[in-house]
C-alpha cells in the first residue's frame, strides 16, 4: 500500500481575510480586523492589543447628535461609537464628512475637538462646505461620516469600518414650514 501523506489529510485552506469585512473577519480563526491598518489581514500580522476579535465589535457608528449636519459648519457633532481605541486623544482622531450628489461633491476632514471613553463619542466641528451649497434650490443632501485616526506618521486609517449614511441640511434654503431642520436653522420659534 501508498504510504498515507498526513499533510494532504489535514490541510485546510485558509481565509483570504484582506477580502473580509470587519463583521466576519472577527469570527474567521484565521483573521483579525486590525485597528492599526483598519483591515482584515492575519492574525500573526497584528498585535493582539489592536484587534477587534479582543472585543467582538467592529468599530462603527452607532448614532449621532445632531442626527442631520448644516451644510453651513460650526456646530457639534458628536458620534457615539461601538468601540474606541485605547491610548488616543481627541487630536489623534478625524471625522469626515462627504457630501455627494449629480451636482456637488465634497469630502471634509476635521480634527476631533473630544473624545469620551466612558461614553464611547468623538466631537467634532461639523465642516463648512462651498458657498455653491448656499444657492442651491436643494434643502437636503445625503452624504456619509467615518471616524478615522491618525498615526504620528502615516496617512489616516479608517476607525470605523464602514461609512454611515448621513443627512447634510442647508439653512440657507427655507422651506416654509418649521420642520425639525428648519428649527435647527433658527427660523421657527417653539
Amino acid at each position: 500500500p501508498a504510504a498515507l501523506n498526513t499533510a494532504a489529510l489535514f490541510s485546510v485552506a485558509k481565509t483570504n481575510c484582506a477580502g473580509l469585512t470587519c463583521s466576519k473577519c472577527i469570527i474567521d480563526s484565521y483573521c483579525s480586523y486590525c485597528y492599526l491598518t483598519g483591515s482584515c489581514v492575519t492574525s500573526e500580522s497584528c498585535p493582539a492589543t489592536e484587534t477587534a476579535n479582543t472585543t467582538a465589535q467592529c468599530p462603527a457608528i452607532s448614532s449621532t447628535s445632531p442626527p442631520r449636519v448644516s451644510v453651513t459648519g460650526g456646530s457639534p457633532w458628536i458620534a457615539y461609537l461601538t468601540a474606541l481605541k485605547t491610548g488616543l486623544q481627541a487630536s489623534d482622531y478625524r471625522c469626515v464628512f462627504t457630501i455627494s450628489n449629480a451636482t456637488y461633491s465634497s469630502t471634509k476632514t476635521v480634527t476631533a475637538i473630544s473624545v469620551d471613553t466612558s461614553a464611547v463619542t468623538v466631537t467634532c466641528i461639523a465642516p463648512q462646505f462651498s458657498a455653491a451649497l448656499y444657492t442651491s434650490p436643494a434643502f437636503t443632501y445625503t452624504g456619509t461620516t467615518y471616524i478615522a485616526w491618525k498615526p504620528p506618521s502615516g496617512s489616516l486609517v479608517a476607525w470605523t469600518s464602514k461609512s454611515r449614511k448621513s443627512n447634510f441640511y442647508n439653512c440657507y434654503v427655507r422651506l416654509g414650514a418649521c420642520s425639525v431642520p428648519e428649527i435647527e436653522c433658527g427660523w421657527c420659534f417653539t
